[in-house]
């Protein structure tokens, strides 16, 4: 039996918030669902297992991120415990829940995904009433427009597909920044305190949770040049020599019948270039400080109304950490769980944290690695794949 143990998925368990040119507004839920179908036909092994747990008296939270924001959905949610083989109308559907937001234990800890300390990813909490499609632009995040336009770019695609993602890659941006007021925080990522408490579903008061959802991250114009250098700059970097050729071989064969054809060759030159290395001019750039402030922040905000907790559980980097929050007041630690998209390079494993507490113990918490079946698999110096828009 499982009783007792609680197992937290901490966001991005599923690649729900795909976007799709030719999914109409009205069919994002459907389409969801469909991809739901799909990820669960694939990976049959792992919902088997997770209902086993379930069925066994084991309680099952998922907390929302990034790539399933679609699970704030309630179809989507039903459809989900379905597929793990529990009956939705069952007593034990009750031990599987869905946190649109952030898991909250009064005097344990404080655990959420971490998307919303991240500017390109930033969103507001789902109301549980739709699901982020291609017709909500400052609903989905940044980063999946962004992903998707250089997944293009990397592939064969249509120059049509690629100036569609272009299109509204630039029109998301557009959307952010109308939405920012004077103070720079867009109301719909402020959101109220009515719709934050549906979403939170904990016992934080209406201005705790105000005060916690300001704290996502704010698009602006930092952010545009930031998309606009890991779009333009890699590129750049690599024809800039043949463009500085091409000037060269101007100015030296000036007023010379050469000067045409010696351009039309070092321009030649660079769009070869350009198109054989397409495929590996945007390596994913790292950015991952914004949590650990985040984890800070948090811990101020949770003392202020006085529900502070030891331990402060955040995903969404990839990178596992463990850190000391010092500072005055009762000690805390920020952790962070890393990814599962892939092993540790160092061949620990997969990382997770586990929390344990007891009635007689104050309550802990440890940055630990679920061992590799085969390590042989992957040789020294393995490199784990990691998301192409962090930024």
């Amino acid at each position: 039996m499982a009783t007792g143990i609680r197992l937290v998925v901490l966001g991005d368990m599923l690649d729900l918030t795909r976007l799709d040119a030719r999914m109409r507004p009205s069919g994002a839920v459907a389409a969801s669902i469909e991809r739901l179908e799909s990820i669960a036909e694939a990976h049959s092994e792992v919902f088997g297992a997770l209902g086993r747990f379930v069925l066994a008296g084991g309680e099952l939270d998922v907390v929302v991120g990034n790539h399933d924001l679609d699970l704030g959905h309630p179809a989507l949610q039903e459809r989900f415990i379905n597929r793990l083989g529990v009956r939705p109308q069952d007593p034990d559907a009750r031990r599987v829940t869905v946190h649109r937001w952030f898991l909250y234990v009064p005097a344990v800890v404080y655990a959420e995904h971490g998307h919303r300390y991240h500017d390109i990813n930033a969103v507001p909490v789902p109301d549980g009433r739709d699901v982020p499609g291609i017709g909500t632009p400052a609903g989905v995040p940044l980063a999946t427009y962004l992903e998707s336009f250089l997944r293009v770019v990397r592939t064969s695609d249509s120059m049509r597909t690629l100036a569609l993602d272009l299109a509204r890659l630039t029109g998301s941006l557009v959307e952010r920044a109308r939405q920012q007021d004077s103070n720079g925080l867009a109301p719909a990522v402020r959101g109220n305190a009515a719709r934050l408490r549906d979403a939170a579903d904990t016992g934080l008061d209406g201005d705790a949770l105000t005060r916690i959802d300001a704290l996502s991250a704010r698009p602006g114009g930092k952010t545009a040049l930031r998309v606009g250098s890991t779009i333009l700059g890699p590129p750049v970097r690599l024809i800039l020599p043949y463009g500085a050729a091409a000037g060269l071989l101007a100015y030296a064969f000036r007023g010379m019948s050469l000067a045409g054809p010696a351009v039309a060759v070092a321009s030649a030159a660079a769009l070869a270039r350009l198109v054989r290395n397409r495929q590996r001019l945007w390596p994913p750039p790292r950015s991952t400080g914004y949590a650990l402030d985040a984890a800070r922040d948090l811990r101020r905000t949770l003392e202020s109304v006085g529900a502070a907790v030891p331990f402060y559980i955040l995903g969404h980097t990839h990178v596992p950490a463990v850190v000391d929050l010092g500072g005055p007041g009762e000690r805390a630690t920020y952790l962070n769980t890393g990814s599962w998209d892939a092993p540790d390079r160092n061949g620990r494993g997969y990382p997770f944290v586990r929390v344990t507490r007891s009635e007689t113990a104050a309550p802990d918490a440890v940055l630990l690695w679920w061992p590799l079946e085969h390590p042989a698999d992957h040789p020294p110096g393995w490199v784990a794949s990691d998301e192409s828009t962090r930024i």
